[in-house]
């Protein structure tokens, strides 16, 4: 009887050893608290720029509208383009209509090359005004060098409020007096609008850039509403500086110094982006004047 008991006794201390050793093992993690946050620590590890599959853009929409039922490959690599129509309206213009396209990639194997970017933009008004521009800002690996240029061609019409409208002159000149009436309207300037710019840049420190280039500002076919000689602000300065009153040129070169820490030129979520200049404009190289900016 004794030894039953005991043998009893020994079988129930086995079988409790187990259960309190497993006892002294933590329970494992919820999975779906699990899961939560390992999604939480990738999206973090993640910038916010390049997380383009968890954004709904023009693409999207328009793959919805005229493909409803084609599903979407995660792992199939996106293009680098984004087209997208480009409709405004405001009384200056009138109605807008045009298209839009910008393209970003990263040159290179090293991740910390800024990412390059270009975009172009053609568009007509219910005014008569048509706009097209190629730009581009583009950087090399490393972030050795960096080219910023853009091409335009536009027909505008520009609004002419004058320059110093409201201060009183007493004694002035027919000119001066033309550009101080602060109860004069606002005119309409038409022309034919072309500008021509590229600047390149060199790192010559941790995100700093000194570059130069040259700059083709050209105005042409210049027509505004002038009943009388200077009646007009524009008209005014043109011939009290002697500027022509159809076209002008404004040819200059460019020396800039820049600092960037942007993620993203296109859309940037952080950093600082500086870019100061000068520019001198020269009849050498067709400028109407030579002027300092």
């Amino acid at each position: 009887m004794n030894v039953i008991k005991k043998y009893g006794l020994l079988k129930l201390l086995l079988l409790a050893v187990p259960a309190l050793a497993l006892g002294q093992v933590n329970a494992p993690a919820d999975s779906l608290k699990a899961d939560s946050l390992k999604i939480k620590k990738t999206s973090l590890t993640l910038q916010p720029g390049d997380n383009l599959a968890l954004q709904y853009d023009f693409n999207d929409l328009t793959r919805n509208i005229f493909h409803p039922g084609r599903k979407v490959d995660p792992e199939k690599k996106n293009s680098g383009i984004t087209i997208v129509p480009n409709i405004a309206a405001n009384p200056t213009i009138g109605a807008q209509l045009g298209i839009k396209a910008v393209a970003g990639k990263r040159l290179g194997n090293d991740p910390k090359t800024l990412l390059s970017v270009a975009a172009t933009s053609a568009s007509i008004t219910t005014k008569g005004i048509i706009y097209f521009y190629v730009n581009h800002n583009v950087f090399t690996p490393g972030n050795k060098w960096n080219f910023q240029g853009n091409i335009v061609a536009a027909k505008t019409v520009t609004p002419d409020f004058g320059m110093g409208i409201g201060r009183d002159i007493v004694g002035g000149t027919a000119p001066e007096n033309v550009l101080a009436d602060n109860a004069r309207k606002v005119y309409a300037v038409r022309s034919y609008y072309y500008n021509i710019r590229e600047k390149i840049y060199k790192n010559i420190g941790k995100n700093v850039f000194v570059g130069a280039g040259l700059s083709f500002e050209i105005r042409r076919n210049i027509t505004q509403k002038d009943s009388a000689n200077n009646a007009t602000p524009s008209s005014a300065y043109n011939n009290e500086h002697g500027f022509p009153q159809d076209h002008y040129s404004a040819d200059g070169f460019l020396f800039n110094i820049a600092y960037t820490t942007r993620d993203n030129p296109n859309r940037a979520y952080k950093g600082i982006y500086f870019d100061a200049g000068i520019r001198i404009n020269q009849k050498l190289i067709g400028s109407t004047k030579t002027l300092y900016k």
